[in-house]
């Protein structure tokens, strides 16, 4: 039986491990943990995919720069993104001013997503509900 692993960096800055991105180089002495991954369709918590909804918002490049963390933000993104795809939980994409700030970034896979909404105001609510 193989089983898969995530590797998990502790970062002072947030006093919490977390998951590093594929091809990260450590350069320093530093705390890493193996942690077992482990899927289960069965077990959602509270989250019941005919009454969940994912919202992927506003993850466009031309905020990189602006954003502390963008690129650890963008791959826990897309691990949630897919968690959401294996667990048949509808996904809903946002994009701030698509014309001007561009679509959202190549690293989030939008396979399968049914829904890409452009919007003009920075609140995803007042845009869907």
């Amino acid at each position: 039986m193989h089983r898969k692993f995530v590797v998990q960096l502790f970062a002072e800055e947030w006093g919490q491990y977390v998951d590093l991105p594929k091809g990260f180089a450590v350069s320093e002495r530093c705390k890493v943990r193996l942690v077992p991954l482990q899927i289960q369709l069965t077990t959602l918590g509270n989250l019941t995919p005919s009454s969940t909804v994912f919202f992927c918002c506003d993850m466009q490049e031309r905020f990189r720069p602006a954003i502390k963390y963008f690129g650890d933000i963008i791959s826990v993104g897309q691990r949630l993104l897919q968690g959401a795809r294996i667990l048949g939980i509808p996904v809903i994409v946002t994009e701030q001013y698509p014309k001007g700030l561009g679509s959202t970034v190549q690293e989030i896979d939008l396979t399968g997503v049914k829904l890409v909404l452009p919007k003009t105001k920075f609140s995803i609510v007042s845009n869907i509900f």
